[in-house]
C-alpha cells in the first residue's frame, strides 16, 4: 500500500467536467445509451449490443455511469452519477419477444433491420447524486432539477474519470486500500486504485464484516500499516492498540505476514503468557482490587466453580479505593474493610504483594472490645495497630473464628448504631477466606495467581506511553483463555480514562489519535446482553471527542449491540452467507440494500464493498493482499 498527498481538487473537477463537455453527444466514443424514463431517484435507458461491445468491461450490474445534459441544452458543468441496477423491459418489449420467438421457430436469419431492432436492451440505474463544478469537485446526494429524458445522454466513464468519482477527497492524506472492482468476474485488468482519507479513520468507528477467511483481517492489517507509516512521518501521531485473539498480528502464517514483520521496530507485544521478546501482561491485584476481583470472577466462572460459598464470593462488589473518600463518612470504613478482606484472601492464596503499591490503611479498626476478646487467650500477640498484611490476616482470621462460634450474632459483632458489623458481602469474603472443613477456599484462586505480578502497575503506564508516542501495541490474547474479555475491557478502560484526563487538562489536540482494533466484536458488545461492558458504549458515543477510534471485526453484525453500530462511520463488507445479516446491515446503512445479492454471492477473498464517513456511495474494491513484499506498496 502507499500513501500520498496530491492537490487533486481542482484537477478532479476539471478532468470530470472537461470529459463531460467533450462527450455530451451521441457521437461520443463513450456514449452507451439514451434515457427513456427518469425520476429523481432512478433512470431507465436503452442501449444496444453494438455499443456494449465497444465498452471496456461491458455494462455490468453495479457499473458507474454518468447522465449528462446534451450539448444543445446549453447546460454545462453538471453530471448525474448512476449505478446500473438491473436489466428492464423496453416499451416495445412484447413485440421484440414475439419476433425472437418467430425467429426461434423458423431458424431464419433475420434481416439487418430486424437484427438492429433486437439488439436493444433496457437498463435501470439508481441515481447516486450529482456533480457540480466548483473550485473543487462537489457532489450532492440529490438532483435539484431534471430535464425531460430525451435531453440527456448516458456515458460510460473511462478509468481516469472513475478515479475522480471514487477518490473525490482533495488535499488530504489518504491511504490506499485496493483497486476498484465493480464485479467479481474480472473482464479487464483492475487499474483504478481506491483510496480513503486518513481523516475518515482517525477517531472514528469502523466496522469490518464478513465470514471467516473472506479478507477482514487482511484489510485490518493494511489499515494498521498504512496508519503507522502516516504516524511515523507526520506531525500527527497515531497510536494503535490491537487485541490479537489468535496471534495472527504478531506471527507470520500461510495466509499473510504479521504486522511485527512488516513494521519491525515499531511494534511492542504484550502477552499473558509471553514468549521470545514479548512483555508480560499481568495485573497487580493489590494495586487495583476492583479489577483484580473482576478478573478472578471471570476465571472462576469460566472454570465452572459453582460451590455456594464461591458463588457468594463471585457476587461481591468492591468500591474502588480512590472512590472511598467520596462516600458518606459512615460508609467509608465499611467499604475499606471489604478491600482489606479481599487483601487477606490474596495474601493467603499466595499473591505476593508490593507494599509500595498498597495505598490503603491496613488497619480494619475493629472495636477494642472485639479485639480484646479475640486475643484473650494470647494477649501478647495483639498489636497496638495493624500495619502489615501478616498482622491483618491474623486478626481477620481470629475475628472469623469468633464470629462462626457465635453464628455471626454477638454484641461485639454489631456497630455503635446497632447494625450488624458484617453485611452479606463481608460474610461472603470472610467465608471464602476461611470456609468450612473440606472446602478449597482460597486454593480455588490458584489458576488466577499466574496473572498477578507485583510490578505490573507499570505495564499499563508503558502501554499508554507507546500509544502516546504514536506506535503499535499488540495485546496477545491467544493464550489468555477465560481472561480475554476482562483484559480487553481493562486496557480499553485505562486508555479511555487516559484520553479523558488529557481532554480535561486541555492536553488533547488534533496531532495525536489512538486507534483500537477488536476482533470477534459480537463477543465484546453483544446484542442480546444489555449489561455489556459500558466502556464500549462510551467509546461509541464519546470516542470521537477523545481522538479515540475503534476498528471492529465480526462475522455477524446483527449479533453486535446496535447502539455501537449506529455510531459507526465506516463500513467494509466482504462475503456474508446469511440473508438475515445482510438485511440487518441494510437497516444500519440503507445504501447496502442495492448490494444485497452481490454481498451474498461474491466469495472472492479480499473482495469488499465499503463506504466511509466522507464517501457518498458504496465502492466495490479488491483489497491489497497483505504480504511482506507488497503490504506497503
Amino acid at each position: 500500500m502507499a500513501q500520498d498527498i496530491k492537490q487533486r481538487g481542482k484537477t478532479a473537477s476539471s478532468n470530470l467536467f472537461t470529459f463531460a463537455s467533450e462527450n455530451c453527444t451521441r457521437d461520443s466514443p463513450y456514449f452507451i445509451g439514451s434515457v427513456i424514463y427518469a425520476t429523481y431517484d432512478a433512470v431507465t435507458f436503452a442501449t444496444h449490443d453494438a455499443i456494449q461491445k465497444q465498452i471496456e468491461a461491458g455494462l455490468s450490474k453495479g457499473k458507474f455511469v454518468l447522465m449528462i445534459p446534451k450539448a444543445e441544452t446549453g447546460i454545462k458543468d453538471t453530471a448525474i452519477l448512476l449505478q446500473i441496477t438491473e436489466i428492464t423491459t423496453l416499451p416495445r418489449e412484447q413485440q421484440l419477444q414475439d419476433t425472437r420467438l418467430e425467429i426461434a421457430k423458423t431458424s431464419d436469419v433475420p434481416d439487418v433491420f430486424t437484427c438492429s431492432e433486437l439488439g436493444y436492451t433496457g437498463l435501470n440505474g439508481k441515481i447516486l447524486g450529482m456533480y457540480v463544478k466548483g473550485d473543487e469537485l462537489t457532489f450532492g446526494s440529490d438532483v435539484p432539477s431534471m430535464l425531460s429524458p430525451q435531453q440527456y445522454v448516458i456515458i460510460a466513464p473511462p478509468a481516469e474519470i472513475i478515479d475522480c468519482i471514487i477518490n473525490t477527497h482533495t488535499t488530504e492524506e489518504r491511504v490506499h486500500l485496493g483497486t476498484f472492482r465493480p464485479t467479481e468476474t474480472i473482464q479487464t485488468t483492475l487499474s483504478v486504485p481506491f483510496y480513503i482519507p486518513v481523516s475518515d479513520l482517525l477517531g472514528k468507528r469502523t466496522g469490518v464484516f464478513g465470514v471467516t477467511r473472506s479478507g477482514k483481517s487482511n484489510l485490518n492489517k493494511g489499515l494498521v500499516v498504512e496508519l503507522d507509516k502516516f504516524s511515523e512521518k507526520s506531525k500527527t501521531k497515531v497510536g494503535q492498540l490491537i487485541f490479537d485473539a489468535d496471534g495472527e498480528y504478531f506471527t507470520d502464517n500461510i495466509h499473510s505476514a504479521a504486522v511485527t514483520t512488516v513494521r519491525n521496530g515499531r511494534v511492542t507485544v504484550y502477552s499473558t503468557n509471553p514468549i521470545d521478546d514479548q512483555i508480560p501482561l499481568k495485573l497487580d491485584f493489590y494495586a487495583d482490587p476492583q479489577a483484580g476481583l473482576s478478573w478472578a470472577k471471570e476465571i472462576l466462572l469460566a472454570a465452572g466453580r459453582d460451590a455456594t460459598y464461591i458463588e457468594a464470593f463471585l457476587n461481591t462488589n468492591l468500591t474502588a479505593i480512590e472512590d472511598i473518600p467520596d462516600l458518606p463518612h459512615n460508609q467509608q470504613l465499611r467499604e475499606r474493610r471489604k478491600n482489606l478482606f479481599y487483601y487477606c484472601i490474596l495474601y493467603k492464596a499466595g499473591f505476593i504483594p508490593n507494599p509500595g503499591n498498597i495505598t490503603i490503611n491496613l488497619d480494619p479498626n475493629f472495636t477494642h472490645a472485639l479485639r480484646d476478646v479475640i486475643y484473650e487467650a494470647v494477649p501478647q500477640l495483639q498489636p497496638t495497630s495493624i500495619t502489615t498484611l501478616d498482622e491483618l490476616l491474623i486478626e481477620v482470621e481470629r475475628v472469623i473464628v469468633f464470629a462462626k462460634q457465635h453464628r455471626w450474632n454477638h454484641p461485639h459483632l454489631t456497630t455503635a448504631s446497632g447494625n450488624p458489623l458484617f453485611d452479606a458481602d463481608d460474610k461472603a469474603l470472610l467465608t471464602f477466606l476461611t470456609p468450612n472443613a473440606g472446602s478449597s477456599g482460597v486454593a480455588a484462586l490458584a489458576p488466577v495467581r499466574i496473572y498477578h505480578d507485583a510490578t505490573a502497575s507499570d505495564v499499563f503506564a508503558n502501554i499508554l506511553s507507546h500509544l502516546d508516542a504514536g506506535e503499535i501495541v499488540i495485546i496477545d490474547l491467544s493464550s489468555a483463555d477465560e481472561s480475554q474479555d476482562f483484559m480487553t475491557e481493562k486496557i480499553i478502560s485505562k486508555l479511555y480514562y487516559h484520553q479523558n484526563t488529557k481532554l480535561k487538562q486541555k492536553l488533547l489536540n488534533k496531532t495525536h489519535f489512538v486507534q483500537t482494533y477488536l476482533e470477534e466484536a459480537q463477543t465484546i458488545f453483544p446484542a442480546l446482553k444489555q449489561d455489556y461492558r459500558s466502556i464500549y458504549e462510551k467509546i461509541a458515543k464519546q470516542g470521537g471527542k477523545l481522538n479515540l477510534g475503534c476498528v471492529y471485526l465480526t462475522q455477524s453484525p446483527s449479533s453486535c449491540d446496535k447502539r455501537f453500530l449506529d455510531q459507526t462511520e465506516n463500513i467494509f463488507v466482504s462475503y456474508l452467507n446469511s440473508i438475515d445479516e445482510i438485511t440487518f446491515l441494510s437497516k444500519i446503512n440503507s445504501k447496502f440494500e442495492l448490494h444485497r445479492n452481490e454481498i451474498n454471492n461474491s466469495k472472492s477473498k479480499g473482495y469488499l464493498r465499503g463506504i466511509t464517513e466522507s464517501g457518498r456511495f458504496i465502492v466495490p474494491f479488491q483489497a491489497i493482499q497483505f504480504q511482506v513484499n507488497n503490504a506497503v506498496h
